[in-house]
C-alpha cells in the first residue's frame, strides 16, 4: 500500500479518507510507504504502527534546515513557530518509521547526521526518470526559434526550481564561469528554465555577475512543460545547485542524450556517468570554465558522451529497475 500526500484541504474529505485508510490498515496488515513528510502522513504512520503495519518512509526533501526559507510568514515569532512545528512533525514521522528509504547515499548521510542515534535500517534507492515524459529527440529547432537561438549555436541548459532562495545560489555562484564561456563563444547561449517565487530575484543576482555584452544570450524563460523538448533543444546540461539530495534533472538529461556537468554538492555526483570524460564534476568557476571550454569546442565528444549517458541512465534509473529495487527492500526487510 503506497500513500501519497494527496489529501485535500476539505476537512470532511480528509476525515473520510483517513477513516478509509484506517480500515484498510487494520484489515490487511499491509506495509505502508510514507511518500513525503507532513501532518496527515504522521497520522497515517501512527495508525500503521498501532495495527502492526510496517512503515517505510520515503523522504524526498533534504535535511537542510531550510523551513524558514520556505515559509511566507509575517513576523519572526510566526516564523519560529512554523519552523518548530515542521521539524517536530518530521521528527515524529522519522520516529514512527521502521525502515527509511532515502533518494541517495548523500541523503542517507544527512539523515544519520540529523539523527546520530538512529538505529533503524536506511536503504538508499534512487529516483527513476519518467519514461513517458522523457524521450530521446535528436533536435528541437522550434524551441530554439522561439528563443531566437540558431540551430548551430551552443546551448547550455539548467533546469531548477526557485521556490526558495537557496535553490538558486549555485547558478549565481557559477555565473562568472558561465560568463567566460559565453564571452569566448560569441554565438553560445545559457538557458535557465524553472519557475518559482524567487526566479526574478535570482535572475537579477545572476545578471549582476555577468558582463553586459552577454546579457542577451542568457534566458530565464520560467517554467516549461513538457520537459523533453527542452532537453532536446540543448547541447550540454549544467546542474549547479548545492541543495539537491539527488538531482533528478541530471538523470533526465542523461536519459535525453546530453553530456552533463554538476557541482560537488548534494547527491548529484552519485548520479552522473563518471565513466564518460565528457561529463564533469566541478567545484570552482575555473574548473567549470576549463571543462566547458573543451566540451563546447568538441561536438563529436558531446555526441559520444550523450550516447553513453543515454545507455547508462536507462541501465541505472529505468522505472522497472527502481521498482525492482523497492520490491527487494519491501520483501526482504
Amino acid at each position: 500500500m503506497t500513500l501519497q500526500q494527496d489529501l485535500t484541504e476539505n476537512k470532511t474529505s480528509k476525515i473520510s479518507k483517513l477513516r478509509s485508510i484506517q480500515s484498510h490498515l487494520k484489515a490487511t496488515g499491509a506495509p505502508v510507504v510514507i511518500d513525503s513528510i507532513g501532518i496527515n502522513l504522521l497520522i497515517i504512520s501512527k495508525l500503521a504502527s498501532r495495527y502492526g503495519n510496517d512503515v517505510y518512509l520515503r523522504p524526498r526533501g533534504g535535511f537542510w534546515g531550510e523551513f524558514k526559507d520556505r515559509y511566507q510568514g509575517g513576523t519572526t515569532f510566526q516564523d519560529s513557530l512554523h519552523v518548530s512545528r515542521i521539524r517536530h512533525i518530521r521528527d515524529r514521522v522519522v520516529g514512527e518509521a521502521d525502515h527509511i528509504i532515502p533518494v541517495s547515499h548523500f541523503h542517507k548521510t544527512q539523515i544519520k547526521y540529523t539523527y546520530p542515534t538512529i538505529d533503524k535500517p536506511i536503504t538508499p534507492i534512487y529516483e527513476p526518470y519518467n519514461e513517458e515524459s522523457i524521450a530521446q529527440a535528436t533536435s528541437n529547432d522550434s524551441l530554439r526559434e522561439d528563443w531566437g537561438i540558431g540551430s548551430e549555436s551552443p546551448l547550455l541548459l539548467s533546469i531548477t526550481g526557485f521556490n526558495y532562495r537557496s535553490k538558486g545560489t549555485g547558478v549565481v555562484d557559477f555565473a562568472r564561469g558561465i560568463n567566460t564561456v559565453l564571452s569566448e563563444w560569441e554565438d553560445s547561449y545559457y538557458v535557465v528554465a524553472g519557475g518559482g517565487q524567487y526566479r526574478e530575484e535570482i535572475e537579477e543576482k545572476f545578471r549582476g555577475q555577468i558582463d553586459p555584452d552577454v546579457y542577451d544570450r542568457v534566458l530565464f524563460p520560467g517554467f516549461l512543460s513538457p520537459i523533453a523538448p527542452v532537453y532536446a533543444a540543448a547541447d550540454i546540461y549544467l546542474h549547479l545547485s548545492f541543495r539537491d539530495t539527488l538531482g533528478l534533472t541530471v538523470i533526465e538529461a542523461q536519459r535525453s542524450g546530453l553530456p552533463v556537468v554538476v557541482n560537488t554538492g548534494g547527491g548529484m555526483p552519485e548520479v552522473i556517468n563518471t565513466s564518460s570524460e565528457g561529463n564533469g564534476v566541478v567545484r570552482t568557476n575555473s574548473e567549470l570554465e576549463d571543462h566547458l571550454m573543451a566540451l563546447v569546442a568538441d561536438k563529436s565528444r558531446q555526441e559520444a558522451t550523450g550516447e553513453e549517458n543515454e545507455e547508462w541512465a536507462q541501465a541505472c534509473f529505468h522505472p522497472a529497475k527502481i521498482a525492482a529495487d523497492f520490491e527487494d527492500v519491501l520483501l526482504t526487510s
